[in-house]
């Protein structure tokens, strides 16, 4: 393998990788968290919290943060390989809508199989969730898929820009987030839209039940009267006719 296909393979293990933690446009609940002022120790929390400065640390002391260091690091799991099938999909998916992404992934099948078990699920995940709002809200998918493609580019350009440094890739990579951010504001605009008019019709219902309530509820009573009424007509009727047979 040449430099080029060696430099090839490395940035797409870290395409696959380097946001495997988070999202790159997600904020975790750690993280928010992080960012509140914990409210303040009252004086019997001061007085518990406070030891000895000679004391040596517990092993409840190390659990607390995390410095434990007779444990093994935990392993990652393994990520299960898709069906045939399913590789085949997700292979369609990224050649139709990312080929760059597509030929990463086929390198990586050469080199590295457990990245591109990882890549190609993920890869399939996405198409499968694209899939279903293509089926459920067709008016959200070209957004959706707009922002994907635009996504995966982001952490491609990315991977590159760590692995090289090159700054050339960094005015490519701005253009590409401020694309990624208006296609989501757009996107929450046209739900935004979609739900006001939904809530708009709501509206005219709700006026129209309100304003017609009488008549509405003079209609319902005078359908069930005339059901009692037919009724007792067909059981009079058949009285009549078992009497007149007796």
């Amino acid at each position: 393998m040449n430099s080029s296909q060696t430099l090839q393979s490395i940035i797409a293990a870290l395409v696959v990788t380097l946001f495997a933690a988070a999202p790159l446009f997600s904020v975790s609940a750690q993280e928010k968290a992080a960012g509140q002022k914990q409210p303040p120790k009252n004086q019997t929390d001061r007085v518990r919290d406070k030891k000895p400065a000679n004391s040596k640390p517990t092993a409840k002391d190390a659990k607390k943060t995390g410095l434990q260091s007779d444990r093994a690091p935990a392993k990652r799991t393994a990520v299960p390989r898709l069906k045939p099938e399913q590789e085949a999909k997700a292979m369609t998916f990224a050649d139709e809508h990312h080929p760059e992404l597509a030929n990463l992934l086929r390198q990586l099948k050469k080199k590295s199989a457990p990245q591109y078990i990882r890549g190609l699920r993920e890869v399939w995940t996405t198409s499968q969730r694209l899939e279903r709002i293509r089926e459920r809200q067709p008016e959200r998918f070209e957004s959706q898929i707009k922002q994907w493609k635009c996504y995966s580019e982001i952490r491609l350009l990315t991977a590159r820009y760590v692995l090289t440094n090159d700054e050339k890739l960094a005015p490519r990579i701005q253009t590409l987030l401020k694309s990624h951010q208006e296609t989501k504001l757009q996107a929450t605009q046209a739900e935004r839209d979609r739900i006001a008019g939904r809530l708009k019709e709501l509206d005219t219902d709700l006026a129209n039940q309100k304003k017609n309530f009488q008549k509405n509820l003079d209609v319902e009573w005078t359908r069930i009267k005339k059901q009692a009424e037919a009724s007792a007509r067909n059981r009079k009727q058949t009285d009549e006719n078992v009497t007149a047979k007796d």
